[in-house]
């Protein structure tokens, strides 16, 4: 592994003439005048950690961040994946050229969180030896970590993550705008004279590239975002947290298995805000290869990365960025196991399409609201739109997250789907009609079944929890987007089959009142596990009916256990400080599947059924837990193992993952069911594309 990595370094110093090793320690000091805080001024005094290398050069216009994790922690995967990482970079909130910063002399920025006297502008004025400064822990998944492990212990950390995000130097505060962000924390052992002896947590506080703020800002590390240093107050982190640090985060080696767990945690943590999905998960493989796009294989210029374990493709503002790691101490993660072959039907196939039923039931829709079209019915819901666009316009597109009533949120991209107008109406590239109606020939053509289930979104289902209930119709709950009901209508009319999860969830909405156990997770994007089984009778109700499903062989029995866990929500990070500091881990609860032996449920590649989705089928299957998510829960109500093939960010065009498998393959299939998110019908971040075989 030593060899493969020092042939990549050496080949990307040939390709990237602009790899800069650096060199260690300070070359001249002096005080810096123009800032508060002293600092000493270095040539060069590059981050290194002891058991992350960075094989990557560091470039704001590179689109590869590569990484080797030479100890499989948890605290050195974080740090690999959340230190200097362009997939986070942050646009700036506002012009800040006129504005005025006042430095904080003689006073306690950051609400106190870091001891005033202890602050300095550069991490070789503060007491921390070399080999604590090599190991540096990601600040914000340490304190989601903690979270995780017990919420009130982890508060304080909490607390100060939001102190130091909310510092506006002066200027009223602004839930738009942030300024800096804790990046990295240290852990120091202070020695005999220094002040507080015993366990100290040094962190490194950064300011966003943009946010010039001062004359003669630090930038020590030379990577073009200005930091300071602190220590901080002695009562943030207990003992005890100290502790399960040392214990497990810091220490415990992962095995492949819990490395993979990790990734698809955070491919779906960071997709709303980033549009990630996984592009290597679990097998070492080289990078880049066959599937990656040419302009990502052009900045390696011909260098190849071998013995990848996973990697990450995300979107970030329309940029294309890839995340590319290699993994020390852990073999794959994915086990190449021989096939399993299943029981053969014994009837011929042939395609079935019930499309009547729904037609007939959207019609009887529209006579119910008085209109003959659904353009009229949308006008008499301009006023409720209107109150949404104004939400969304006045509040940053940084912002993904929306607070609504009783410690609910809501994610930005649902809002816009629901005011997003006639989703047959979008420019080319972004009307998925096309795509989805030759999807459904595709499949049609090797004799395979398909099933379309839009996934409603959560504003759709309880939009009483974000507007004012006077702007709703009276009544049972509305339908707040007629054009996403034309769509499926559409749809219809072209001869693909949609199982209509929307009228079943707002039925459980009016007979369930008092949100005991809601569809939807209050502080996540996705639905819960009531959500996710509704959907998954709805869909295994359907699959029952076709005249293929009697004759399967290789029946099981599946029984369902409850289990629990602590889960802070994908939207609170996307949240303002002041907004995410008032959140706590919630308890959620899932359905476990497990089967006559009680091995826990695992989906089935060599299944004539196959699950297609995005990451509302991935969410309870392998990021929360396992074998609960809603392809375990179709399993469980047929008796039946299915296959589930999913990306988080690529809904839409996780087709390409399946059709890559070639048409012998496929023909094998008797049903594919593609389930997403209803809001990647509306301005998807990529193109919904026509796909064929052989060029997916």
């Amino acid at each position: 592994m030593q060899r493969d990595r020092c042939r990549i370094v050496m080949a990307m110093a040939l390709t990237w003439m602009s790899l800069n090793l650096g060199s260690c320690g300070v070359a001249s000091a002096k005080q810096r005048v123009g800032f508060p805080w002293p600092m000493l001024e270095a040539d060069s005094d590059p981050v290194r950690h002891a058991e992350v290398e960075t094989l990557s050069p560091r470039s704001a216009a590179s689109q590869v961040l590569i990484r080797a994790v030479r100890k499989p922690t948890r605290a050195n995967l974080d740090y690999a994946a959340y230190f200097d990482n362009p997939m986070l970079a942050t646009a700036p909130g506002i012009d800040i050229s006129q504005l005025a910063f006042k430095p904080p002399r003689g006073t306690s920025p950051f609400e106190g969180v870091l001891a005033p006297s202890s602050l300095v502008g550069s991490l070789a004025e503060t007491p921390l030896r070399p080999h604590e400064r090599e190991k540096a822990m990601a600040f914000s998944p340490l304190v989601d970590y903690l979270s995780r492990w017990n919420p009130k212990a982890a508060s304080s950390l909490e607390d100060a993550r939001a102190a130091v995000l909310s510092e506006s130097w002066g200027r009223a505060p602004s839930i738009q705008t942030t300024y800096q962000q804790i990046t990295n924390v240290f852990r120091h052992v202070a020695g005999p004279g220094e002040p507080d002896p015993g366990v100290q947590w040094w962190v490194e506080v950064e300011f966003h590239p943009w946010a010039v703020l001062f004359s003669d800002m630090p930038d020590s590390d030379g990577d073009g975002a200005p930091e300071i240093y602190g220590r901080l107050r002695s009562d943030i982190v207990s003992s005890d947290v100290d502790a399960r640090l040392r214990a497990d985060y810091l220490s415990r080696e992962l095995t492949g298995k819990e490395v993979l767990t990790w990734l698809n945690e955070l491919a779906s943590y960071w997709y709303p805000s980033y549009n990630t999905d996984i592009a290597i998960a679990g097998r070492k493989m080289a990078f880049p290869n066959e599937q990656t796009e040419p302009e990502i294989a052009a900045q390696l210029d011909g260098a190849v990365v071998e013995g990848v374990l996973f990697a990450l493709r995300g979107k970030p503002d329309g940029k294309l960025i890839y995340n590319v790691f290699l993994v020390d101490g852990v073999g794959p993660a994915v086990e190449d196991k021989p096939p399993v072959e299943m029981k053969p039907t014994r009837v011929p196939k042939g395609v079935t399409v019930r499309t009547k039923e729904l037609i007939g039931a959207l019609r009887a829709e529209l006579l119910e609201q008085g209109v003959e079209d659904y353009e009229s019915w949308a006008e008499k819901l301009d006023r409720l739109h209107a109150k949404l666009q104004r939400l969304i316009a006045k509040r940053s597109d940084r912002l993904k997250g929306f607070v609504g009533k009783e410690g609910w949120l809501f994610f930005r991209g649902c809002l816009r789907y629901v005011v997003g107008g006639d989703l047959a109406a979008q420019a080319e590239g972004k009307n998925p009609l096309e795509a989805i109606v030759s999807f459904k020939k595709t499949l049609a053509a090797l004799g395979v079944d398909f099933l379309l289930v839009p996934v409603p979104t959560k504003v759709e289902v309880y939009p009483e929890k974000l507007i004012d209930v006077k702007l709703l119709p009276a009544g049972r709950p509305p339908v707040l987007n007629p054009f996403g009901r034309k769509f499926l209508y559409a749809l219809a009319e072209a001869g693909v089959e949609s199982v209509d999860l929307l009228p079943i969830f707002l039925a459980y909405r009016a007979s369930e009142p008092s949100y005991v156990e809601p569809l939807y997770l209050t502080q996540d994007t996705h639905w819960s596990r009531k959500g996710l089984g509704l959907a998954a009778r709805a869909v295994a109700a359907r699959v029952a009916q076709y005249p293929w499903f009697e004759s399967l062989g290789d029946r099981r029995t599946y029984t369902r256990r409850e289990v629990s866990f602590e889960e802070p929500g994908d939207l609170v990070s996307r949240l303002s400080s002041a907004e995410s500091r008032k959140f706590r881990p919630m308890r959620v609860l899932a359905d476990q599947v497990v089967d006559s032996k009680g091995a826990v449920y695992d989906d089935h590649p060599a299944s004539p059924i196959v699950v297609l989705g995005d990451s509302f089928t991935g969410v309870f299957e392998r990021t929360f837990t396992i074998g609960a998510g809603v392809s375990a829960q179709i399993a469980a109500e047929l008796g039946y193992p299915v296959d589930l093939i999913m990306s988080y960010g690529g809904g839409p065009n996780v087709r390409r993952a399946l059709m890559r498998t070639g048409r012998e393959e496929m023909a094998k299939r008797r049903l594919v069911i593609w389930m997403f998110a209803a809001r990647d019908l509306y301005d998807y971040y990529e193109d919904w594309e026509v796909l064929t075989f052989g060029k997916s």
